[in-house]
């Protein structure tokens, strides 16, 4: 279960938020489920089989005002959590 991620109370709306907080939501909310997966993927492959299950937030459908670094990084991981585990997992055959 890959369910990283989070916000400061530095984030704000686009026009006010300081651009180290949009990396820093990138970083927790994108970047820390990719490396979740690449720890995950090896030992599923090894077993031959298994589930890796990545966790969304809401936020990434309906946003959150005020929170646009967190909204946009959510979204962005709730789009791209589903094919980085597929593509290197193991193929059924058959």
């Amino acid at each position: 279960y890959n369910n990283a991620g989070g916000a400061t109370p530095r984030d704000d709306y686009i026009l006010k938020m300081p651009l180290d907080e949009f990396d820093h939501a990138i970083g927790l909310n994108l970047f820390e489920p990719l490396l979740g997966c690449r720890l995950a993927i090896p030992y599923v492959n090894q077993r031959g089989s298994g589930s890796i299950i990545n966790a969304a937030s809401i936020r990434s459908m309906i946003g959150t005002p005020g929170a646009d670094a967190y909204t946009a990084a959510k979204t962005e991981s709730s789009l791209s959590l589903v094919p980085w585990p597929c593509s290197a997992l193991p193929r059924a055959s058959g």
